[in-house]
């Protein structure tokens, strides 16, 4: 956005506030660095204003005075606002905050607001507004104005020392209690409830801006100076009690030295990465620093791969199997292959270590291994396995999988596989070449999460596939929306042109199945039709599934 040009209007409502000559050379001094000016009372109304204020307002100074400056906001950015002129009464200065502003004919546009309160003058706060510059990035953002985790972490990156070479700090704060007493409120209640948190966390991080909600009840906020931890914590309890009904919170604020010292580009993405993510799911106090975070970060991902690689080395990995369905007779096609580690919950994130440390193409193997030797024992079924991009993408996976099958002859013909979209395939015409002989192999290839990767069009592009697994929350989003119901009708009239089966993924509720049966959706999986269990039926699920058949199977038990 262009900086607004010109002085256009004096003042709203000149006064004798301070002598003349001191009143011009303030003037003048704001002027050097801001676009508007505002003599503000202490509830934030405009009592005087100068400067570009049509370009900023859309008004002359007249229509402006007597009017609140939290008017012209975003409202996700006035319980900063108010947060901020609330602070200013008891501060001579406040800290510079990045605001949405709004005027009438055009979009919303960032401004900076910095001011000052005089103590020679009570009751007067002497606000400036200005053009950020650059341009701050838009971040992801909920209805308090907080940066989402993901766009926390990487503004936390970007500020890890202020302009003027200071070091800042990462304030962690955890406000148990907080998600419960929201839960208990009405949504318009729990917005103004999380705003208010929100503005208060905002008008203590640098430039307004640099604070995040990392977790249901833990925030994170980048400040150039450590937060008083007892006196944040005493605001965010009173806010709760306000507007949550008496509720009771805990609030707690640890601090983080942001110097990079001699930490890379990357060291310093992975501590980053791994404080934040361990304050939002671990109870335990963060550590001091970033060297101190980095150490943590690599100590507990060398020993994570040490035990994720002895699991798969011994086999001690456990495998669920889900029946995926015919949405229409209810009958099982064929099972997913799921896996189970020791020690955890959540399967999803121990493939994703795998992936990141680069020991998914071994688990794949070794899953494959599994499932084979199941198929030996189970001669009438047909189970899927999940193989990750970034194992496809390797030339001695492939190698080591086509021998795999070979040798496992007929027990192999029956596997059918899953492609996640992990991550993107650098060498396309090699993994298109490779997934087209697992199909003249005869075996079905399903392309998985479609709708969740980054990949999904571009992949069906280039690859020939037996099956498209539409991602649950896909599915889900299109009970109640017109427009994804209308995509998800579009991807099976696609998968009937080019000859490919539509499964629907995480179906839970009869809400859900019948938007599936609806839209023509053939195969379905989830909860509602078959929960994973850690055996195969006796009786088969199906003829083998090769190309060109399809599995009449048996009857899910319901």
């Amino acid at each position: 956005m262009p900086l607004p040009q010109g002085r256009d209007d004096a003042t709203a409502n000149p006064g004798d506030l301070v002598p003349r000559g001191e009143r011009d050379s303030f003037v003048a001094f704001a002027f050097a660095a801001a676009d508007v000016l505002l003599t503000l009372d202490e509830k934030g109304t405009i009592l005087e204003a100068q400067g570009a204020l049509r370009a900023f307002f859309g008004a002359a100074a007249a229509q402006l005075a007597g009017r609140a400056l939290t008017e012209f906001l975003l409202p996700a950015d006035q319980p900063l606002a108010e947060a901020i002129l609330a602070r200013a009464a008891r501060a001579t200065r406040f800290e510079r905050a990045v605001l949405s502003l709004v005027s009438p004919g055009r979009a919303a546009f960032p401004v900076v607001l910095g001011g000052c309160l005089v103590p020679s003058l009570p009751g007067r706060l002497f606000a400036s507004l200005s053009v950020p510059t650059p341009l701050p990035a838009p971040g992801n953002r909920d209805a308090a104005g907080l940066l989402d985790a993901e766009a926390f972490e990487a503004a936390a990156r970007a500020a890890t020392a202020a302009p003027d070479g200071r070091p800042r700090t990462l304030a962690l704060l955890r406000v148990r209690g907080l998600d419960q007493a929201a839960a208990k409120l009405s949504p318009e209640r729990r917005t103004r409830l999380l705003a208010r948190v929100g503005g208060t966390l905002r008008t203590r991080a640098a430039d307004g801006d640099l604070a995040g909600r990392l977790g249901p009840d833990s925030f994170g906020v980048v400040t150039a100076a450590p937060l008083p931890s007892e006196e944040i914590a005493g605001e965010i309890a009173a806010i709760v009690a306000t507007h949550a009904d008496g509720a009771t919170v805990a609030a707690s604020v640890s601090a983080v030295d942001l110097a990079a010292g001699q930490l890379s580009e990357a060291g310093l993405a992975q501590a980053l990465a791994y404080t934040l993510r361990q304050f939002a799911t671990d109870a335990a106090a963060p550590p001091a620093s970033l060297s101190a975070g980095l150490a943590a970060a690599m100590d507990g991902t060398t020993s994570r791969l040490d035990a994720l690689r002895r699991t798969i080395r011994r086999d001690e990995f456990a495998v669920a199997f889900q029946p995926i369905v015919n949405i229409d007779t209810g009958h099982i096609h064929h099972f997913e292959a799921l896996a189970r580690f020791p020690g955890t919950t959540s399967p999803g994130a121990t493939i994703s270590f795998a992936e990141e440390v680069g020991v998914i193409a071994e688990f794949d193997l070794a899953m494959t291994r599994r499932v084979l030797r199941q198929l030996e024992v189970a001669p009438r079924h047909a189970i899927a396995v999940n193989l990750s991009a970034r194992s496809v993408a390797q030339p001695g996976f492939r190698r080591q999988l086509l021998a795999l099958l070979a040798a496992h002859g007929t027990a192999a013909s029956r596997l059918v596989f899953e492609l996640t979209e992990s991550a993107m395939i650098d060498d396309m015409p090699a993994a298109v070449d490779f997934l087209r002989e697992l199909r003249r192999q005869g075996h079905r290839v399903c392309l998985d999460d479609f709708g969740a990767g980054r990949a999904g069009y571009g992949y069906l592009r280039r690859f020939e596939v037996d099956y498209v697994k539409i991602d649950g929350a896909f599915l889900r989003a299109a009970v109640h929306d017109r427009r994804e119901r209308a995509m998800l009708r579009s991807v099976i009239r696609l998968g009937a042109e080019l000859g490919f089966s539509v499964v629907g993924e995480m179906i839970e509720t009869e809400e859900e199945a019948a938007l599936a049966r609806s839209v023509g959706m053939a195969l379905g999986q989830g909860y509602l039709l078959g929960r994973p269990a850690a055996d195969l039926p006796c009786a088969p699920s199906s003829r083998p599934v090769a190309a060109g058949a399809e599995p009449r199977g048996t009857r899910v038990p319901g």
